[in-house]
């Protein structure tokens, strides 16, 4: 695919194109259409997405409960939710702001203590000191004091790639239901799945059908330069990662495509941020890895019938169909012919 031959404008005065000319520039070359649709449901889909995102202090409550709590049974059993599923859903692309929710809309906490033989990092309760705990549970800086798995929570900012392990041991959300009475939520833990080790999502208490249970919470890499268009094409998604405009490593089938608050189509990652622009020769050192709310470690099934959550256009996790305490949320993804 050739690159648009146009001339590129520059903002920094030298005559260099920057980043986001270059990005324009590659847009123009591309020819996504606009969403599929009556032309009355296209323009409704629209208003009440920009009514919803604007947050108005008068209504977002009366709109997130339609929008988030779609069901008739999830505005009674997650309504006390609500507040905290408004705050969360405004960080869905700023892991920034996210971070800082942390211990206050949520927190990420250990069921059991990890076994694995490998060290990790927690935060206690009772004190900001980091906790370093050894393969037997036991914290590293005393000789005297056992690390106890109902006090230590781990924060968004010391998470570790190869947390869990195959010993049961459990990665739990927590949502503050109301008064900062945190509710556990869904949890992640690491499985045997045709001899290899799999990490998934699991519920931690029951759901109810079209309710809104999180959100990807990612790094904006690239917005679209109109509104309102469709998900680019395999070949145009390749043609942008050979640019370096999104992800393009081991991990880059994590990055997605959501429209951000304004309707702008916008490639979220995550796991990377967008790296900033360097000098040519200049090497990028990689973005910390975020845990956000974990729903990147969801497994696929090309079976619709095992599926039980889907990812919107907004980036919300919503629930097809009831949904168990304890089992493990999928979703559906149409085998490639």
């Amino acid at each position: 695919m050739e690159p648009s031959s146009k001339k590129l404008k520059t903002d920094d005065g030298n005559g260099i194109p920057t980043r986001r000319d270059e990005e324009l520039a590659t847009m123009r070359s591309f020819k996504p259409e606009l969403e599929v649709g009556s032309e009355f449901e296209v323009v409704n889909e629209r208003r009440k997405h920009l009514k919803y995102y604007r947050y108005d202090k008068k209504d977002v409550k009366k709109e997130a409960g339609l929008y988030l709590l779609e069901g008739e049974q999830s505005k009674v059993d997650l309504f006390s939710f609500l507040s905290t599923l408004i705050t969360l859903q405004k960080t869905r692309m700023d892991p920034k702001g996210f971070a800082e929710l942390d211990g206050k809309s949520y927190q990420w906490k250990y069921e059991e203590v990890l076994k694995a033989p490998h060290v990790w990092k927690g935060v206690s309760n009772s004190s900001t000191d980091s906790v370093v705990t050894d393969k037997t549970g036991k914290n590293s800086n005393s000789k005297d004091e056992t690390a106890s798995a109902g006090d230590l929570h781990i924060r968004t900012k010391d998470f570790l790639k190869n947390l869990l392990s195959l010993d049961g041991s459990k990665l739990v959300l927590e949502l503050n239901e109301e008064k900062e009475v945190f509710v556990p939520w869904i949890h992640l833990k690491t499985f045997e799945n045709e001899g290899k080790a799999t990490t998934g999502v699991f519920a931690s208490r029951d759901f109810p059908a079209k309710a809104a249970i999180g959100f990807y919470i990612s790094h904006p890499w690239l917005e679209w330069s109109e509104p309102w268009k469709t998900t680019p094409s395999a070949d145009q998604d390749a043609e942008l990662q050979i640019r370096n405009f999104l992800p393009n490593n081991d991990e880059a089938s994590s990055y997605m495509w959501f429209y951000n608050d304004e309707g702008f189509l916008t490639a979220c990652d995550p796991i990377q941020k967008k790296p900033p622009q360097k000098p040519s020769g200049v090497q990028t050192v990689p973005s910390q890895r975020i845990l956000g709310m974990g729903f990147h470690f969801l497994n696929i099934t090309e079976c619709e019938n095992f599926a039980n959550v889907q990812i919107d256009t907004n980036g919300t996790i919503k629930t097809t169909k009831q949904v168990k305490a304890n089992e493990q949320l999928m979703m559906y993804v149409e085998a490639e012919e």
